[in-house]
């Protein structure tokens, strides 16, 4: 359906219509008053051609309107999956506030479900990894907003239709950082909008964190690396996007065995900086 609504066959079905009834009114006052059919087979012929007119023009234009009216009122919905490069699918689905992490180039893919969309009301909020707001919007003449963003950070590819109403955006992620996805904005022609405001944040991290183990300067008897007394041990680690509900994984070799150390936490080290942070082991 395009941008006006209803289109041409809608208005030709109700003026078919419109003139089919005025006809038939037309017919029968004349035929009353003026008695030009003193036929009657000649007046029963024209009056069921002109109700016969009517009726198809009538279910014509119901036929064509009333499923356009019924898409119009459907709101659309939007919904985002993301992707690594070779295309796995990375956290499948999100919730508010969350980070998917990828070591590689990352791609976000919008999809709009919606049978008449309006592509020029698309919206697109986001912050880059310098923390400046992005608001990327779509028009005839492509994308306008990008201008915004650093050379060579981010990639949008053109609105794309997949299905009947089914649209998509590819949003690609290139270099090392943070991005965070606010808000996506859409209405379709009737004016319906639909909004994804999950903030999501896509992380592109390839650098390996660095890791440090140092002892307690404690008093030793006789020899290195033997104690009389409980040892402690604290293991530091330099990571920028460090998850605490992911920590590294600890083993200690003991008599031969490894096991995980028990009640492990990781805290900030800010004795040695931004992103340290460290645990202690005894």
């Amino acid at each position: 359906m395009e941008r006006g609504m209803i289109s041409w066959y809608y208005i030709l079905s109700w003026t078919l219509a419109v003139l089919a009834l005025l006809g038939l009114v037309t017919v029968g006052i004349l035929g009353v008053r003026m008695k030009l059919f003193r036929n009657r087979r000649i007046l029963l012929r024209v009056t069921v051609s002109v109700i016969s007119l009517a009726v198809l023009s009538l279910a014509a234009a119901v036929l064509f309107l009333i499923p356009g009216f019924i898409s119009l009122a459907e709101e659309p919905s939007i919904s985002v999956q993301f992707y690594s490069k070779s295309g796995e699918t990375e956290n499948g689905t999100t919730g508010f506030g969350t980070y998917v992490f990828f070591r590689e180039t990352a791609e976000a893919v919008v999809t709009v479900r919606e049978k008449n969309p309006d592509p020029e009301t698309l919206r697109i909020q986001l912050r880059d990894k310098r923390g400046s707001e992005l608001l990327l919007s779509y028009g005839t003449d492509g994308w306008r907003g990008l201008e915004g963003a650093e050379k060579g950070t981010l990639e949008v590819g053109e609105w794309t239709e997949e299905a009947p109403g089914v649209y998509t955006v590819r949003l690609r992620f290139l270099q090392e950082g943070s991005w965070r996805l606010e808000m996506i904005a859409c209405d379709d022609l009737a004016g319906n909008r639909a909004v994804w405001d999950q903030q999501c944040s896509v992380v592109i991290d390839r650098q390996a964190p660095k890791l440090l183990l140092e002892r307690e300067q404690q008093e030793k008897i006789r020899h290195a690396d033997y104690y009389n007394q409980t040892a402690e041990l604290w293991c530091y680690m330099e990571e920028e996007y460090f998850r605490q509900g992911e920590p590294p994984v600890i083993e200690i070799r003991k008599n031969g065995a490894f096991s995980e150390p028990e009640n492990v936490f990781w805290e900030p080290a800010a004795e040695r900086g931004l992103f340290w942070y460290k645990c202690g082991l005894s």
